[in-house]
């Protein structure tokens, strides 16, 4: 089988894993140019997506987790999203059909149609059938709503509204009532609402002592990097002919410097990343940017982006937090997640983008660990999209 091939079958792959249906090419022959464009369009978007979700499931695969299960999980969330949206798109459609109808009314006067314009989709449409009654009929309660409303001043109409209930038909109004009948005034579905309760949890743990662990990690990772940074000959060309068994036995020393780093990394980024950072992990992320073969400057440069990434991951979560604490809820805050690979790319993408195409090749083939090799894969993904 051809290169050709086997490159299309996987870009197939990767855009089915991103939800799109591939066209065989006896379908594709029957679209028209423009029926062909979007169809590649979607292809690629959903190619982008699939690579996401490969690389989700390659991090599950390592990190010992249930690949089938969490796929299906994140299926699941991308269907209630569009779902979502659908329904979002349906309602504008309706919404922009039922103001075509008021604006080609000749029953309605211009002041009114502005009025009809402004409000949500089910009280325009009640209002609209109101005013488009004959006018020997049109004394309904939407016409005496109107017309009282109308000679309020702006800021008094929602006070009107709250007060009386009769200007149902003022958005701001109405908006204002449905929030401040919520629980607690916040305004939660469902699903926000149990994120809340079990972030509350979240919460108690960081005040209870994780925060105080994070912090502590940070500093003694910061002290082994000073300690590095002074020549502890703990890594070297001479380690490199020392059987990985006999390590502990020739050069305890450096083990314990490799073992203590690794304890200290698992320490902090489980209490920033959560129970989905596991032990096995973080002896991977060492054993992908501490190696003990190179010289400790060569090491050196990999742990100080390590403490940058463990630094920014702390301050991340303790901002989460304090949203948490000022507003009650999660809702609206907007923060960066970040997940085993994003903290190995944070070391190894600063090193990626000083070599050649050449050399990043070489350096793909003589790659120690798998973990460097997938980030390698990443890199030149991110070039790819980025048109680099």
């Amino acid at each position: 089988m051809s290169n050709g091939k086997l490159q299309s079958m996987g870009g197939n792959f990767v855009s089915r894993l991103g939800g799109a249906d591939i066209m065989k090419q006896d379908e594709l022959s029957k679209l028209d140019p423009q029926q062909l464009m979007a169809y590649n369009q979607q292809k690629e978007a959903a190619k982008n997506l699939g690579m996401r979700e490969l690389s989700a499931r390659l991090s599950d695969a390592f990190g010992g987790r249930d690949v089938t299960a969490r796929a299906a999980q994140r299926k699941a969330i991308q269907q209630g999203q569009k779902t979502k949206e659908e329904e979002k798109k349906k309602l504008e459609d309706q919404n922009k059909m039922l103001d075509d109808a008021i604006k080609k009314s000749t029953s309605i006067t211009g002041e009114r149609k502005n009025y009809l314009y402004a409000l949500p989709y089910k009280t325009k449409a009640e209002a609209f059938m109101q005013f488009a009654q004959p006018e020997e009929k049109k004394r309904t309660q939407a016409i005496t709503d109107y017309e009282y409303y109308s000679g309020l001043e702006e800021d008094e109409r929602a006070d009107f509204a709250a007060a009386s209930g009769r200007g149902a038909y003022s958005p701001a109004a109405v908006e204002a009532r449905r929030i401040a009948s919520s629980k607690g005034g916040l305004d939660l579905t469902a699903g926000e609402e149990k994120a809340d309760q079990a972030f509350a949890n979240k919460a108690v743990a960081w005040k209870g002592g994780e925060k105080q662990q994070a912090e502590s990690n940070i500093q003694n990772l910061e002290n082994k990097i000073a300690l590095l940074g002074k020549g502890a000959n703990v890594s070297g060309p001479q380690y490199a002919f020392i059987p990985e068994g006999l390590m502990p036995v020739v050069a305890p020393g450096s083990t314990a410097f490799k073992d203590e780093i690794s304890d200290i990394v698992f320490q902090s980024l489980r209490s920033t990343l959560g129970a989905q950072f596991t032990q096995r992990e973080a002896e991977r992320l060492i054993n992908a940017t501490f190696n003990q073969d190179l010289e400790e400057k060569y090491n050196l440069p990999r742990l100080q982006r390590l403490l940058a990434k463990t630094k920014s991951i702390y301050n991340g979560k303790q901002s989460e937090m304090d949203f948490y604490t000022d507003t009650g809820t999660l809702k609206g805050y907007v923060g960066e997640t970040s997940s085993f690979d994003d903290v190995l790319d944070s070391i190894f993408f600063d090193e990626f983008k000083q070599l050649t195409n050449d050399q990043i090749k070489e350096r793909y083939r003589d790659a120690p660990t798998t973990e460097e090799r997938l980030s390698i894969l990443r890199y030149a993904q991110s070039l790819q999209q980025t048109g680099e």
